[in-house]
């Protein structure tokens, strides 16, 4: 496939999810979350709660965070955007997570928020449970996103859940700007092989196969040093023997 078409997915996807997510009706929102479910809104959502930090950071890319009334734990923590002190500024609810075993489903259920907003990978098991709540819940890839397309796809879909959707635009032509840009910045250093390092809690976490950094280096005309698949924890000695030119 070629550059230039390859550059092309992303407005080509947009096209196919407004096409093919989102119906109005008067002032009814449906849209189609990442496990195929309709999910009708009598109107815009005015409380949210976030499970995820990725989630959360679209919602502050997208101005929305006076509208998050409880988020994950990691998100309690995150300096992007300085998420992290906005929300306590609001007296934002920890509802526990990130993982789903982790997540206080009874701080949801008292917080009564119009939409919860989770991760397709992370928060797949609670979705009976909120259900038989009554608490309407929207999937998305989130950390799942295995490309950079999905991760487009997730702004594009909270940006319709909160008919923002001319935010969400100019927030993924930046994204899609930016990587076209740093392809052509790059491009001297075309092959090198990058560890993109995560964390060092229990290991060293490590973005692998299949993830959407995964992709990015990829835009980039970079090479994933990681062989590993996901997101994973790997000993010194792996990332000796992977030995990359960069971390």
């Amino acid at each position: 496939m070629s550059k230039r078409i390859y550059r092309w997915i992303p407005t080509l996807l947009l096209l196919l999810v407004a096409l093919s997510v989102l119906t109005t009706a008067g002032q009814s929102i449906v849209v189609e979350d990442v496990l195929g479910r309709r999910i009708e809104f009598p109107g815009v959502p005015r409380h949210v709660v976030s499970m995820a930090p990725s989630i959360t950071e679209v919602l502050a890319e997208l101005d929305l965070l006076d509208r998050v009334v409880g988020v994950d734990s990691f998100s309690m923590s995150d300096w992007y955007l300085n998420t992290c002190g906005r929300l306590r500024e609001r007296s934002v609810v920890d509802v526990g997570g990130y993982w789903w075993s982790a997540i206080k489903v009874e701080e949801i259920l008292r917080l009564n928020p119009d939409v919860v907003l989770a991760d397709s990978g992370a928060h797949k098991p609670l979705q009976e449970t909120l259900e038989s709540y009554n608490v309407t819940i929207v999937y998305i890839h989130g950390g799942s996103a295995r490309s950079v397309n999905e991760v487009l796809s997730d702004i594009y879909t909270i940006g319709l859940v909160f008919n923002e959707t001319s935010k969400a635009l100019e927030l993924i032509g930046r994204i899609t700007s930016g990587l076209n840009e740093g392809f052509k910045i790059l491009r001297p250093y075309s092959g090198r092989r990058i560890l993109v390092v995560l964390d060092f809690w229990q290991g060293i976490w490590v973005a692998g196969r299949a993830t959407f950094i995964d992709d990015v280096l990829s835009r980039l005309g970079l090479v994933n040093a990681a062989t590993t698949y996901g997101w994973s924890a790997v000993s010194v000695e792996t990332v000796s023997k992977w030995s990359p030119d960069s971390l």
